[in-house]
């Protein structure tokens, strides 16, 4: 496949490519937090899809229906990386590794064959939270 690295993005919607940041967006829903929580509410479940007038599926678009809110890409990591309010830091911190790390986005789909050689991907990349080593994974079992 060889996504290019930050610019193009697979739908959680339909998996087809996203061309351009510009075509994407990041839908979540948004629930009211515990008593105990510092905020009103907190959002989880966040999906990066088509934007609806480049979805392969026109108008109806990607949106996986029971997300409430949408924001294109650089709107999202103005609200969020100031003071996320997750359910889930995991997964937030996994879509903030889509967005920003290069090559991760492609690199996780091959990340189960990866698994029983993850010691000698490490060691040869010097670590395996680095662009070089999800670039590696991609070279190895991309096909």
């Amino acid at each position: 496949m060889l996504l290019k690295p930050l610019q193009q993005f697979i739908c959680d919607g339909c998996g087809a490519v996203i061309q351009q940041p510009q075509h994407a967006e990041i839908l979540w829903t948004m629930e009211a937090a515990p008593e105990d929580y510092p905020h009103d509410y907190w959002y989880y479940n966040y999906k990066l899809v088509h934007k609806r007038y480049k979805s392969p599926y026109g108008t109806i678009g990607c949106g996986l229906g029971d997300q409430l809110c949408n924001n294109d890409i650089e709107t999202f990591l103005e609200l969020f990386l100031l003071d996320p309010e997750c359910k889930d830091i995991s997964e937030f911190q996994e879509l903030m590794h889509r967005l920003t790390i290069p090559y991760f986005e492609e690199a996780k789909l091959y990340m189960a064959a990866a698994i029983k050689d993850m010691d000698m991907l490490k060691e040869l990349c010097g670590g395996f939270t680095n662009a070089k080593f999800f670039k590696k994974v991609i070279e190895l079992y991309g096909g």
